[in-house]
């Protein structure tokens, strides 16, 4: 709709993972080279850890792309599965020809092909995303995976990808053997403000740009924003050239970054980030590091370096080069068991009201945000299977609620539900001027560890 009012080739901001708009930040460039060089040297187990939107997603793209052919690599996209069904989706990824009913079938057979690819000179590479997700059966199968060798030499690289919470999993004692084979470790960082800056230009220059079209001070508030989460800076970029072509500006400055802000209500659904890194700890995971097995020497570390700095220089060279297409895996949607469906502690009906009282007499806009416990049903209506769930609403406004879940971590972003609220039985007329949602459809626009923030696809009347 912009393109022409900007002079764009294409949308600068869109959602999608496209190559050709990858961006390396100098710390995202250290962590492919890094990484890349774990592979190449048969590290065995990798983990890479950050926040939901800050780009592990497009990092495992990059580091797809720059693996030469001498590596077989397969993601797993969904690892909430069963010990055998997670062994027949290695089989179906790594196009092995065959299905299994038995562990130790697969064992067997696993380790042939692995034996095979090595004898052509080739890597195997494992990586599993949203581990977050992974049982700790299925945690402990997986650190047993990594000891198939063939002449003391590992046969099998795998590479953990997972939000925030993953990295609570491995400090679990019984998770103790998974996590001292972790060879390397990176945690993704929001970006700076100057790395804020460098994103955006950087995707403007890729869709023809010629020109400035954020200002320095719209560069600010989109960092307050965004706090440097990628994903929500292409939100609020693409919402605010939307509004400069209506208003028909070329220039993007604060005040429209500010009425995007007001606009989108997203503003007002993020909470602080939860810190999952202890102070010792905050250092070493911050930087790459490498974690020889063995005894090793200062000779061996800079040799080490080495090879990582000379393959830094090759991904400068090779980041735009064309994604392939991810392999067709498999994604299996699980019930959610009876045990984590929990009615929601209801709040009394008499200081419900008198919030609600309270916030009618003060503000007169109907999209104001009020905070308000309300009950729900949430059903999904974009998974394989049906899941329902009962929760609660931290707060409400007419174009979308933030609301508790303790299974915030197993909802995907862009997830489409079916919204309806309920009162208690015993309400009375006045507490029903709070209008109750009916067959409200909404998209999930972020998850966190409280629950997760909800964009109604149509804005709705709150009260009666």
């Amino acid at each position: 709709m912009y393109l022409s009012h900007y002079n764009l080739a294409s949308k600068p901001f869109q959602m999608s993972t496209d190559p050709g708009f990858l961006w390396l930040g100098e710390k995202h460039k250290e962590a492919l080279a890094t990484l890349k060089y774990a592979i190449v040297e048969n590290k065995g187990i990798l983990a890479m850890t950050g926040d939901v939107g800050t780009g592990k997603t497009t990092l495992i793209n990059a580091l797809i792309q720059s693996l030469g052919d001498d590596t077989r690599a397969s993601i797993i996209y969904d690892p909430s599965l069963g010990v055998l069904e997670f062994f027949n989706i290695i089989s179906f990824a790594f196009n092995m020809g065959r299905t299994f009913d038995g562990k130790g079938d697969f064992l067997i057979y696993f380790k042939r092909f692995l034996k095979k690819v090595r004898a052509q000179n080739k890597k195997v590479l494992l990586i599993i995303d949203e581990a977050q997700r992974i049982s700790n059966e299925l945690l402990e199968e997986i650190r047993l995976l990594s000891n198939l060798e063939d002449e003391y030499v590992q046969l099998l690289n795998i590479f953990f990808v997972g939000q925030n919470e993953f990295i609570d999993i491995l400090k679990e004692y019984k998770n103790r053997g998974l996590g001292q084979r972790i060879t390397l470790r990176y945690h993704i960082e929001p970006l700076t403000l100057s790395e804020t800056e460098s994103y955006i230009r950087h995707r403007l220059k890729i869709s023809g740009a010629k020109a400035r079209i954020f200002r320095s001070d719209a560069v600010q508030e989109i960092f307050s924003f965004s706090n440097g989460y990628p994903r929500l800076i292409n939100i609020i970029c693409d919402h605010a050239l939307l509004s400069g072509y209506v208003r028909e500006i070329l220039i993007i400055t604060s005040d429209i970054i500010n009425e995007c802000k007001e606009d989108l209500k997203i503003s007002n659904l993020k909470t602080d980030q939860d810190t999952y890194v202890s102070d010792d700890e905050s250092e070493s995971i911050r930087k790459v590091s490498v974690i020889q097995q063995g005894v090793g020497n200062s000779g061996d570390e800079s040799e080490s370096k080495r090879k990582i700095s000379d393959i830094q220089k090759d991904t400068d060279n090779s980041h735009r080069d064309k994604s392939e297409s991810k392999p067709g895996i498999l994604v299996i949607q699980q019930e959610e068991s009876s045990e984590h469906r929990k009615t929601p502690n209801l709040m009394k009906e008499k200081r419900l009201y008198k919030r609600i009282k309270r916030l009618l007499k003060k503000e007169k806009r109907i999209d104001k945000r009020f905070s308000v416990k309300l009950p729900v049903k949430l059903e999904a209506i974009t998974s394989s299977r049906k899941r329902v769930f009962l929760a609660e609403t931290k707060d409400i406004s007419a174009t979308g609620a933030f609301i508790y879940t303790k299974d915030a971590s197993y909802i995907p972003d862009d997830s489409q539900f079916i919204i309806d609220s309920f009162h208690p039985k015993k309400s009375t007329i006045k507490l029903k001027r709070l209008k109750q949602l009916k067959n409200c459809m909404g998209t999930v626009v972020r998850s966190t560890s409280e629950g997760i923030a909800i964009r109604f696809n149509r804005p709705i009347e709150l009260f009666v």
